[in-house]
């Protein structure tokens, strides 16, 4: 019975101590990034005694590993794959200047791609637009000259309308003019008499 237990408390010691060390190298193995306008040097342990391994440029995101808190000093692993040491405090957190800006400009070039397509479109729109009010201007400037044309068609059938009363008018006062004339001629004409007067008198 003792036995067993024992197992049961080594296996619950064992699990606690994996679990908590799979913790704090989830806390330590996380992106970070190396601080602006810097040029490090990598060393091969936790201090400038150590053997120099390369450099990282300011900016380039890297991962930390591990830490010496006594000397300040971090663990990484670069973008090339290369680990080694450098000083904590170029390390930031924060995403760096020069990165954001790349990527700023990706999105930018991104959104540039994807409003071409809406660009094309809204300068076809501007184009119909464009010759659609040229069309509205020509149907304008027909519509102005057909004005013009029915009101010179419009006064010269009035002119010819008046020319006609008026020669309807002059045939009709000579006419009547004619008429008058012609009874004041017939009634001044001397009476012709008859034959059969003369005998009855």
């Amino acid at each position: 019975m003792r036995v067993v237990f024992s197992i049961l408390v080594l296996f619950l010691l064992s699990s606690s101590s994996h679990a908590l060390q799979q913790e704090s190298a989830s806390e330590i193995t996380n992106t970070h990034f190396i601080s602006d306008d810097l040029f490090i040097f990598i060393h091969a342990g936790p201090g400038r005694n150590y053997r120099i391994l390369g450099s990282v440029d300011a900016g380039d995101p890297v991962n930390r590993t591990d830490e010496n808190i006594t000397d300040n000093y971090v663990q990484i692993v670069d973008k090339n794959g290369r680990t080694g040491w450098i000083e904590a405090k170029y390390l930031s957190e924060k995403i760096s200047r020069q990165l954001e800006i790349e990527q700023l400009r990706e999105k930018l070039e991104q959104a540039t791609i994807a409003t071409n397509p809406i660009r094309q479109q809204l300068a076809n729109v501007k184009k119909d637009f464009e010759s659609l009010e040229t069309d509205n201007a020509d149907l304008l400037a027909e519509l102005e000259d057909t004005k013009v044309r029915l009101t010179a068609a419009t006064s010269k059938l009035n002119e010819q309308s008046q020319t006609e009363n008026l020669r309807v008018l002059m045939v009709g006062g000579g006419l009547v003019v004619g008429g008058l004339l012609l009874g004041v001629i017939i009634a001044y004409l001397p009476k012709r008499r008859n034959r059969n007067d003369g005998w009855m008198n």
